[in-house]
């Protein structure tokens, strides 16, 4: 009979946790103010849902429903593997207990898409992208006051999610509507410098 290895007591603690779905937050905007610099933006390996988007924030603090859905024609099928997630220095969800800087993002990574409902699943990155043009900086305030800020490309595709579920196109925003995100209870925050690039898949 073969020994078990010494380490096989640590498997199941290494395991990766099964992704429980998110408990959403109310967040309420109160400015929105263009600016200009680099973004980040990743191709998935596969299509999401049309409700289906990414948790990105300005810092690890503060996460933000990031979807797809702006310049949706009907009876067009869009191309919703492609997603904003900020600048090289925005923080995504890319596990139930891990999040990464956006910059540092690699192919076949995988990170957290979730539903309008809170369902989660995990979806691999085949690209990251980093390129330059016109940003829109997004204020947000909690029920207990604290403010957070996260700047994203001011792209036409681009939709945070709205008290009710629905798609809020970035042109579209105002002072006063409240979005859905999460913040979250920290775990690995993996933020270590680094040069920003685009990596082919």
């Amino acid at each position: 009979m073969s020994r078990p290895s010494r380490s096989a007591w640590l498997r199941p603690l290494l395991a990766e946790p099964t992704p429980q779905p998110v408990a959403w937050q109310e967040f309420e905007i109160i400015a929105i103010q263009p600016a200009e610099g680099l973004y980040a933006s990743v191709d998935l390996c596969s299509s999401l849902a049309e409700d289906e988007g990414l948790l990105v924030g300005g810092n690890a603090m503060r996460l933000l429903h990031v979807r797809n859905g702006g310049d949706r024609q009907p009876g067009v099928q869009p191309l919703n593997f492609i997603f904003d997630v900020g600048t090289p220095q925005s923080f995504v969800h890319s596990s139930s207990h891990r999040l990464r800087q956006t910059g540092l993002l690699q192919s076949a990574e995988s990170l957290l898409a979730v539903r309008a409902n809170g369902q989660v699943r995990s979806v691999v990155i085949g690209r990251l992208r980093i390129s330059r043009g016109a940003l829109l900086t997004i204020r947000t305030r909690n029920h207990a006051g604290t403010v957070g800020q996260w700047l994203t490309p001011l792209s036409p595709r681009t939709c945070l999610t709205g008290q009710h579920g629905q798609p809020l196109a970035l042109h579209s925003l105002a002072v006063g509507q409240r979005v859905m995100g999460l913040e979250p209870n920290l775990g690995w925050i993996d933020g270590r410098l680094g040069r920003t690039s685009t990596r082919p898949f």
